[in-house]
């Protein structure tokens, strides 16, 4: 009885341990769907502050938008490896949109944010700037920028576009996502495959771009919100 006993407590040991190991081949060989997004790692101090302050035109006026930078976070967002790695069978759909809300939302970034941030509220509450106009101060700010594009250079963290004071399509694009999805509105980031575009839609109950539930907003020049850029 008792040799049974034993018998019976080995088997379900080694069970037990086959199960173990199957489960960590299973993760060595069968990993489980995932994204490696970019992230920043800020330098080692002693990057001295970046400071910048745009000034644009706005309604009846100019507008200005003054921030200083911290050195070290820009730098990391430079040297930063903006490649994507994928483990498992993941659609380009999600690795992409992973990907750019990773960029978008990089806590390395929130002080950047606020400081914005303080600067468009104060110049809405000096004005008294509706929902619309507000969303208008802080486009013009993005569109304002010079456009700039080169050839294989992946997308910019929003930090870089702000510090540099220059983008293309998606570096502006993300910036300005990031701005008003702060401030409570919808956005959704538009791209454009054969195109080879992106811009930045806003949500709205009543004007839709196509089948979708935002507004077209342009980002690599001032335009109104709503207005389509030609063959899109």
């Amino acid at each position: 009885m008792a040799n049974r006993i034993l018998t019976t407590a080995i088997t379900i040991l080694l069970v037990g341990i086959l199960a173990i190991a199957a489960i960590i081949v299973a993760d060595i060989y069968f990993p489980e769907n995932r994204v490696v997004t970019p992230g920043i790692e800020p330098v080692v101090s002693g990057q001295p502050p970046v400071p910048v302050s745009t000034t644009y035109l706005f309604q009846n006026g100019r507008a200005t938008i003054a921030v200083s930078v911290n050195g070290s976070v820009y730098e990391g967002a430079k040297k930063a490896d903006k490649s994507v790695t994928i483990i498992g069978n993941i659609s380009d759909k999600i690795w992409i949109s992973d990907s750019y809300r990773a960029m978008v939302n990089d806590p390395a970034q929130d002080t950047l944010y606020r400081d914005l941030l303080n600067g468009f509220r104060k110049i809405r509450d000096e004005h008294t700037l509706d929902s619309d106009e507000y969303l208008e101060l802080m486009a013009v700010y993005v569109q304002s920028m010079r456009y700039e594009t080169l050839e294989e250079n992946p997308a910019k963290f929003p930090v870089e576009t702000v510090v540099d004071q220059a983008g293309d399509c998606d570096d502006k694009s993300l910036l300005l996502a990031g701005l008003l999805a702060r401030e409570g509105y919808s956005v959704a980031l538009l791209s454009f495959g054969p195109e080879n575009h992106m811009a930045l839609g806003v949500g709205s109950p009543d004007c839709h771009y196509w089948d979708t539930r935002y507004m077209f907003l342009e980002t690599t020049n001032v335009s109104y919100v709503g207005v389509v850029t030609e063959k899109l």
